[in-house]
């Protein structure tokens, strides 16, 4: 039997979880990945898991974004999604007895392809984006790793480098309680066209966005966190609080003792950190 995921020809995984790299699978067709098929996932699931994306023609971005998620009737608006430019975003599939094996199977095949040991992942999740025709996810940034699987349509992702400061910027919003909507589209990005039964791996902390269609458009993405991107959970929450102040703080990475002191001191800065006044202005 073949698998449902492998490496595309010329693909180099990086073990850092640094660089993108083309994958190709088997899900084409696959009968948990049609209409009809998403439209009960969608109602077993419940809005609440079901978030509605931006129309054709805008790139919503900013710090400020918030999530919309659907309110009515998950099968009827996957149905009336036909032919609109807009997407309808499903969160945690996974959850779902039906989509649960599928999710596990694609992670386990990715984390192969990694080097990744089964002690050092976190947590697993599984999402799925529909759209009737053109339409944009706007720059954001993740701290999962993510295979993204185009099963129907065209998408045009566009990637920038990790350590990218628009990405780091989101990440530290991502990390303080708000979305990881980059406030401006990355300067320097590279495009990866993707048709049906291919894909590409979106490293952690790379700012990403998405261009969908023309004509409806359906996509996988099945993510893992990895214990070490996890740990930096404090240090750009404490990077978050320090831009406030107008601090240009330190990337996680680059000051071994920063971000030591940053781990350390993470619990107890957010405990008192909101009752005190601030007028810093040195870089840390």
């Amino acid at each position: 039997m073949a698998s449902l995921l492998r490496l595309a020809g010329g693909a180099s995984p990086d073990t850092e979880f640094l660089t993108p790299f083309r994958v190709e699978h088997a899900l084409v067709g696959h009968p948990l990945l049609q209409r009809e098929a998403i439209a009960t996932l969608a109602d077993r699931l419940g809005p609440g898991h079901i978030e509605v994306g931006s129309d054709s023609d805008a790139i919503v971005m900013g710090l400020d974004y918030q999530r919309q998620l659907l309110d009515g009737s998950a099968s009827a608006a996957v149905q009336a999604l036909e032919n609109e430019g807009r997407s309808l975003y499903f969160y945690n599939i996974e959850s779902d007895a039906q989509a649960a094996p599928l999710v596990e199977e694609l992670i386990e095949i990715g984390r192969g392809f990694l080097g990744v040991e089964q002690a050092d992942i976190v947590s697993k999740e599984g999402y799925l984006f529909i759209s009737g025709d053109t339409a944009v996810t706007g720059a954001h940034v993740d701290h999962e790793c993510n295979f993204l699987l185009v099963t129907q349509g065209h998408k045009r992702v566009w990637i920038a480098s990790v350590g990218d400061p628009e990405g780091e910027i989101a990440l530290e919003a991502l990390h303080s309680g708000r979305y990881g909507a980059c406030g401006a589209r990355p300067q320097t990005m590279h495009a990866y066209e993707l048709e049906p039964g291919q894909g590409v791996f979106i490293p952690p902390r790379a700012a990403h966005y998405v261009e969908n269609g023309p004509g409806p458009c359906t996509a996988l993405s099945v993510v893992f966190l990895h214990r070490l991107t996890r740990d930096e959970v404090p240090i750009y929450a404490w990077n978050a609080r320090l831009r406030t102040l107008g601090i240009d703080p330190t990337a996680p990475g680059r000051s071994p003792w920063r971000d030591r002191l940053k781990r350390d001191t993470f619990t107890i800065a957010h405990a008192i950190w909101d009752r005190r006044p601030h007028r810093l202005g040195a870089r840390r």
